[in-house]
């Protein structure tokens, strides 16, 4: 072993030594932490709830709205959809977010989503919270979230809903809770095994106990899909329905300054007889993409091109598996781009692969995600792991093949259908523009104007 090697390997070794001892040493720092998280929660349900939506609205301004998040800004594009359009429509957005993957003062300070939208960039030790018991609750943001002079409070996923919660009670303000994911119906990930399981109970019941406040003590809630809306409104016997925001791109024409998507067969040399599969977003084990690399053992006449953060880690590993089933030199794993250019860039694939791992709980069973309408938009036919909600779009409007997402002969066949039969390819590019006509998509994001304007109108002085 060299001398690199073993570094890397005694690196690796003390990194899990550390995750294994840091809950020990800290936990009465964490156990102070979940005491504050408990007394709030306390206050919140006997007096603070009843504050919640109570402010009047000044005329005298524009109101302003608090989005709360941890994510990548940029490469979140439902944050940034959410802003742009409640900025376009006369309200003021101030965007908290810690320092994470990325996030940093310095970029932040060059993200530009148009006028009426700003950024606080919060330390990145405003983010451990999430990773750590009882995951819901952070000072630093609570904190910054109060200084604002909000309206409402926008809480990106349920994450910061507790935190939201809290601010809107103390300054009688709106809050909305935006469920990207279902929480209570998620995973874990296990470092040792580098697998995705369901949440251990403990975890789980925590979810679901802040998914019910959210329901039932929210001025509004949205989340992504009719399935994922429907089953919480039953579980936690909502008091009012849920929303459904879809994950669909803001469409806009593209002016001639708008640079064209870039040329990937060209830049790659991919030949120009090879249908180009592409696949836009995050990478790692929980999208599943094991199997469409070995299906493409099954496909001779068509490549793959993987594109997403973190490509530098997961890439090595997609490519050691594409060289071991013999399709090294037709699997390309290359950098993200900029939430605002995805659906443009998509448009240098021929077919739009979506997939991620199946049976492992409601979040994942219920998935409808951002790429399979940014590729639609980029108008890519589309090849999606058979799951309800997108066998629903891709049956409904015939724009693609579902396959078995742990089944490399399944996809194998579904990309060989779209390389072999022409026809049926250009039949569902053709039905992609009637699709989205009869989606609505031109208006999906107006839900959410529609949302604040209809919690505005009632209390306007």
């Amino acid at each position: 072993m060299s001398g690199v090697d073993f570094a890397k390997l005694a690196k690796k070794i003390a990194s899990r030594i550390l995750l294994m001892v840091y809950p020990y040493v800290a936990w009465p720092l964490h156990l102070m932490h979940s005491g504050v998280a408990l007394g709030y929660l306390l206050w919140l349900w006997r007096y603070g709830r009843h504050r919640i939506g109570s402010q009047p609205v000044s005329t005298e301004s524009a109101p302003t709205i608090v989005m709360l998040v941890v994510t990548a800004l940029d490469r979140d594009p439902r944050v940034e959809r959410g802003a742009r359009v409640l900025a376009a429509n006369g309200f003021q957005v101030t965007i908290i977010c810690p320092a994470w993957r990325g996030v940093s003062l310095q970029t932040a300070a060059q993200i530009d989503w148009g006028p009426g939208i700003t950024f606080c960039i919060l330390p990145k030790r405003a983010a451990r919270f999430a990773f750590y018991f009882p995951y819901l609750f952070d000072g630093h943001m609570l904190r910054a979230a109060v200084r604002e002079p909000a309206w409402a409070y926008h809480a990106h996923d349920l994450t910061t809903t507790f935190i939201g919660l809290i601010a809107a009670a103390h300054k009688r303000a709106v809050c909305v809770c935006d469920f990207h994911e279902w929480y209570s119906e998620n995973v874990t990930f296990h470092s040792w095994s580098q697998t995705y399981r369901p949440h251990p109970p403990l975890k789980r019941w925590l979810f679901q106990v802040f998914e019910r406040l959210a329901l039932h003590t929210a001025t509004g809630v949205i989340t992504v899909c009719e399935s994922i809306a429907a089953d919480l409104e039953k579980r936690f016997q909502a008091p009012q329905p849920v929303h459904v925001i879809r994950n669909i791109p803001v469409i806009q024409p593209v002016g001639p300054d708008v640079p064209p998507c870039e040329d990937v067969r060209a830049t790659l040399g991919i030949p120009a007889d090879k249908l180009i599969v592409l696949y836009q977003g995050g990478l790692g084990p929980s999208r599943n993409l094991e199997p469409a690399i070995k299906a493409m053992a099954e496909v001779p006449e068509a490549v793959l091109v993987i594109r997403g953060p973190e490509h530098e880690i997961y890439g090595q590993v997609y490519h050691e598996l594409a060289r071991r089933v013999g399709v090294g030199e037709r699997v390309y794993c290359v950098g993200p781009v900029p939430s605002a250019r995805v659906v443009e860039e998509a448009k240098a694939g021929d077919v739009g692969l979506w997939t991620l791992l199946a049976n492992v709980g409601l979040n994942f069973h219920y998935a409808l995600g951002n790429k399979i309408f940014e590729y639609l938009a980029a108008g890519l036919p589309l090849l999606v792991a058979d799951l309800p909600e997108a066998r629903r779009l891709v049956e409904q409007y015939q724009v693609g093949l579902c396959f078995d997402p742990d089944s490399p002969a399944s996809i194998g066949a579904a990309i060989n259908r779209m390389v072999e039969d022409h026809s049926f390819r250009k039949a569902c590019i053709a039905n992609i523009p009637r699709a989205f006509q009869a989606l609505r998509a031109d208006q999906e994001w107006d839900k959410l104007v529609d949302i604040y304007r209809g919690l505005q109108a009632p209390h306007e002085s």
